[in-house]
């Protein structure tokens, strides 16, 4: 479904195994609302999943995995992949 007039900006949250495990959105009126990957929202937004990811015991630090990459420091995936 799609609400013109809208605008939306979604992050990803990590957890300590560097999976996501969530994501949070910001959605507001689009003559409202600065959707700018650079603007206020953005890093509003920003800051609020660095913390949440930390709470899950992220390294906020350690740049985060690319997709389709193995996850960091996930021992479960790698035993998996390799048919344990």
């Amino acid at each position: 479904m799609i609400n013109e007039g809208f605008v939306a900006l979604a992050a990803p949250v990590f957890d300590h195994d560097g999976m996501l495990c969530a994501a949070m959105t910001v959605i507001g009126p689009s003559g409202l609302m600065d959707a700018d990957l650079e603007g206020k929202s953005a890093r509003v937004l920003k800051r609020a999943v660095n913390r949440l990811s930390r709470l899950m015991g992220f390294p906020v630090d350690r740049p985060p995995h690319r997709p389709y990459e193995e996850p960091l420091a996930n021992p479960k995936m790698r035993q998996l992949r390799n048919g344990g």
